[in-house]
This record gives C-alpha cells, structure tokens and sequence, in this order.
C-alpha cells in the first residue's frame, strides 16, 4: 500500500496500491482481488468469501470543500461505495450500478484518517478498478448553504 497518497494541486488519482485488502481477499491461498494492476472481483472466483469489504482506504487528511470521485473501470451489479473518517465515522454512502456519472462528497470541515470503502452487494457479480480519481472542484462551502 502507498503510505502517503497526497494531493498534487487539486486532484489525486488513488490506484490499487493505495487501498488495503481483507485478509479473505489478500491472505496466503486466498483468490487474490488486486489482480494484474486493478482490482478486480467476480462473484464466480469468489464466491466462497463472506467478507463483504472488499478494499478500504487510503487514510488521509482532507481540506474542507467539494469533491468529485470518478471510478476508473466497469462494475457487473452493483457496488456499495462508503466514504468514512476517523476509523469508520460515516459520510456518504451510495450504491453504484454504473461509473459514468462522478460521485459528489461535500466536506464542510477537514477530516482525519479519510477512506473509500467498496463494498459487494448480492447482484454483484464483476468488478474492475484500475484507479479512483479525486478532484477537489471547490473550497469550503459557504456556512448555511445547502450540502
């Protein structure tokens, strides 16, 4: 894992390196899910594994502000996205059935120990992530505007 994914200028491009694996998925004999340069699921493979985690990270600090992530790659079902912070403190959660549209996170504050966890959900059946890519498009947001 990189240790210290950092912005340059207002984007970051996290990539599998830069996220942590479930020991069911990254363990000694375990169908390995970061695969070839991606992350890559498929229900077939894995079935076997009751972990619904499949990748979690990176634990930085964020700015306050607007954010856009993008997900680099295709999704077969659907994937459950978390965005967290200080070990697991809830921020947004959504469900994405495709990648093309970007995903909006509006921090109001900065936040510690910020991760993105990926979730299977039962109608997953595929899923491919080369990179998740983050662009912070605006500063803090105007006390009382709406989030």
């Amino acid at each position: 894992m990189n240790m210290d994914p950092a912005f340059r200028g207002e984007r970051l491009v996290l990539g599998p390196d830069d996220f942590s694996y479930p020991e069911p998925y990254a363990g000694a004999g375990a169908p390995a899910i970061r695969r070839d340069g991606l992350i890559a699921y498929e229900a077939a493979r894995h079935r076997a594994i009751a972990e619904p985690v499949l990748f979690f990270g990176p634990y930085i600090d964020l700015e306050a502000g607007v954010y856009l992530f993008r997900f680099d790659g295709h999704v077969e079902g659907v994937l459950a996205v978390r965005f967290t912070h200080r070990c697991g403190l809830p921020l947004k959660q959504v469900a994405l059935a495709d990648f093309r549209a970007p995903l909006c996170l509006v921090l109001r504050r900065p936040v510690s120990a910020f991760e993105v966890v990926g979730e299977k959900t039962p109608s997953l059946t595929a899923l491919r992530i080369a990179a998740v890519l983050v662009e912070r498009v605006a500063g803090a947001p105007r006390p009382g505007a709406a989030a």
